[in-house]
């Protein structure tokens, strides 16, 4: 597995995709391209013009305009599955849109597997398909403009929602998930691009994918281990 130096320490075990700006068996600096380091053969193509950040001025990260910007990482395979993190360090830019995607696997209006986003500047969502939408809100959520790490994870049938390290929302009687549509994995947009909505407005330096949920452990131990970097 090639994490490369700055996400040396992360937890590895059922990690299927970790994709980072900041990682340079991920991404070069001003590529178009971005790579899974687990799965090389997997690339993230970038849709319109996000731009890369580079340190002192950021964290290593892609900036994105919210108008049409987005990165295009291609379908994942999710049918059946059981337990899933998805990891994401991100910076929103201020505005007032009420919806923006930090990742997802779902296009509007058909039953996809899951996404992470930002339901205006006071809720944080994490939904989950398994036939029908799971929803795990953080309704006390206000936006910073600050650096911050989420994930969202179906560990033994409840679907939690993480924000730097700490848990703020979870639903349980989760089912396995329905990967119907075969939706690609898409970083600051919704999952149909060629007509993407939803789109991110700011940045975002690295997300992971797990084929297992995590646990609050793990996603603390996730945190800690590079929040360094977003300081």
């Amino acid at each position: 597995m090639k994490f490369g130096p700055i996400t040396t320490g992360i937890v590895s075990d059922g990690l299927v995709f970790n994709m980072d700006a900041g990682n340079r068996s991920s991404y070069i600096p001003n590529a178009t391209t971005s790579y899974n380091t687990i799965n090389l053969s997997q690339s993230g193509s970038f849709v319109n013009d996000p731009t890369y950040v580079s340190p002192p001025t950021s964290a290593s990260c892609w900036d994105f305009d919210g108008v049409d910007d987005c990165i295009n990482c291609g379908d994942m395979e999710m049918d059946g599955w059981t337990g899933l993190a998805v990891e994401a360090w991100y910076k929103a830019g201020e505005d007032t849109a009420t919806q923006r995607r930090i990742v997802s696997k779902d296009q509007k209006g058909t039953e996809g597997a899951w996404i992470l986003w930002k339901a205006g500047d006071a809720q944080l969502w994490w939904q989950t398909h398994d036939g029908s939408w799971k929803y795990a809100k953080y309704l006390s959520y206000s936006e910073d403009l600050d650096w911050h790490h989420v994930v969202g994870t179906l560990l033994d049938g409840t679907s939690t929602l993480y924000l730097d390290g700490v848990s703020v929302a979870s639903v349980g009687s989760v089912g396995a998930l329905d990967d119907a549509d075969n939706e690609e994995v898409v970083i600051g947009a919704d999952s149909d691009i060629n007509s993407p909505e939803d789109e991110w407005l700011g940045q975002i330096a690295n997300v992971k994918i797990y084929n297992r949920g995590l646990s609050a452990t793990e996603v603390l131990h996730n945190y800690n281990a590079i929040k360094n970097r977003f300081q």
